[in-house]
């Protein structure tokens, strides 16, 4: 099952050679950087919690749980055009949503038709990309499943310290990380700062109870500094046309031993 969102960075296709390192004896499911949760949809765990600082996004979650219906049908009347796309960029930007699920239905919409699906902000936390000009964009198609699987999961926007030092002495929390690479281009928030992200998780890795799986590009201080904790690589082949493509090693870390359940691929096409 796949995200119901485009969302840059997302790890649908890789999911392959990190699943086999997943422990399969947890008792709740933790994703601190929740994105479009990949791997959440995919498991589709008991127990969770999912958290992202996006405000927006966390908001579609929860609307999208709670208010499914309200939220289809403002989109089933969503027109499709640059002008009315145009329009509801503004809309978001000046805070003029009458309510949350509209807000969610802008955001679901905007992620649907804008360029490459891209949440992109400036440094005053609006929205700038631009339209997609696709010519079927399925903004009115958004299962209810989505809606059923999010029943009972605690859905968060908060700082992702916040959360993992609550969890830090559970043994039965498997924490999912997937955080924003060290030399991203987009802006997901306003003033965002990613710096100390990595070294707090080495901190935390060691000396946290819980199970915490790290999948990272691996560039030469990722790699130096979770060294120990490396338990396999993969490389990621990116299809930017028919002419390029970029390769990028990215590096499965735990704090964890977890014999693989099959055999994990040295290489993938995106």
């Amino acid at each position: 099952m796949k995200s119901p969102i485009k969302w840059t960075g997302g790890k649908k296709r890789e999911i392959p050679y990190f699943l086999p390192y997943i422990p399969d004896n947890f008792k709740i499911y933790i994703e601190p950087f929740f994105g479009g949760g990949a791997l959440f949809w995919h498991l589709r765990p008991e127990s969770a919690i999912i958290n992202d600082i996006n405000e927006d996004l966390m908001n579609f979650y929860r609307v999208l749980r709670n208010n499914y219906d309200s939220l289809k049908n403002i989109l089933l009347n969503y027109e499709f055009s640059k002008d009315f796309f145009d329009k509801l960029v503004d809309k978001l930007n000046n805070k003029e949503y009458s309510c949350p699920i509209e807000r969610a239905a802008i955001f679901y919409y905007l992620n649907k038709t804008s360029f490459s699906g891209k949440w992109r902000v400036n440094r005053e936390g609006h929205y700038n990309n631009t339209w997609g000009n696709y010519k079927r964009p399925n903004y009115k198609k958004l299962d209810r499943k989505y809606s059923e699987l999010l029943k009972g999961v605690s859905i968060q926007n908060t700082d992702y310290t916040h959360l993992m030092e609550e969890y830090k002495s559970n043994s039965d929390a498997f924490i999912f990380l997937d955080p924003p690479y060290l030399n991203c281009d987009a802006m997901y928030t306003a003033n965002q700062d990613f710096i100390n992200i990595y070294d707090y998780i080495y901190n935390y890795m060691a000396n946290c109870e819980s199970k915490v799986m790290l999948i990272v590009k691996g560039d030469k201080y990722i790699t130096n500094l979770f060294e120990k904790y490396i338990i396999d690589t993969y490389t990621v082949n990116y299809s930017h046309n028919a002419k390029s493509q970029t390769k990028n090693k990215h590096l499965i870390i735990t704090n964890y031993h977890e014999n693989p359940s099959s055999t994990v691929m040295n290489a993938i096409s995106l």
